[in-house]
């Protein structure tokens, strides 16, 4: 029932709508803090359709990549854990996210502590390109994040600021 689309046609909204489908069913693999945040991502990619979207709340995700980022990473790259036939290594051509920045802290009058190089070189160690929301304090060296991180990310040729 697939029609093939000729070069220089627009796409009927039917083609779109099928090719978005295609691509959040093989391309785009989501993980969440939280529950809500999953919910919100379906709906976002989704809209209210029922289309599949590989999108998985990840329970204890800051934990994991705080104590064990190789074993999030080995988790997440096995194709069985986004239900795919196969047990080979999954490769992700990019990582996009916008992490939490940090874990309120309550009651500590030195501020919260960072998390979002965690995020960052997690991110690094899964995909070639990395593209991530964060906070702009570890440019200047400022903040708690660790200092020998901001150094090795500020001494990377392959680091860019965008904005």
């Amino acid at each position: 029932n697939r029609k093939k689309l000729e070069l220089g046609t627009k796409a009927t909204r039917e083609q779109e709508k099928e090719l978005w489908n295609k691509v959040l069913t093989e391309n785009i693999y989501v993980i969440c803090k939280t529950p809500m945040a999953k919910s919100i991502t379906q709906r976002t990619l989704a809209g209210f359709t029922d289309a599949k979207v590989n999108a998985y709340y990840f329970e204890d995700l800051v934990n994991q990549l705080k104590n064990k980022p190789e074993n999030f990473i080995n988790k997440v790259t096995r194709s069985n854990y986004w239900k795919k036939e196969g047990s080979e290594e999954m490769k992700f051509d990019a990582v996009v996210g916008n992490p939490p920045y940090q874990v309120t802290a309550t009651g500590d009058a030195n501020g919260s502590d960072p998390l979002y190089h965690l995020f960052i070189d997690v991110g690094c160690k899964m995909a070639d390109k990395v593209t991530m929301i964060h906070p702009a304090r570890f440019l200047f060296n400022a903040g708690k994040t660790p200092k020998d991180w901001n150094q090795k990310i500020l001494n990377d040729e392959h680091f860019k600021v965008i904005d």
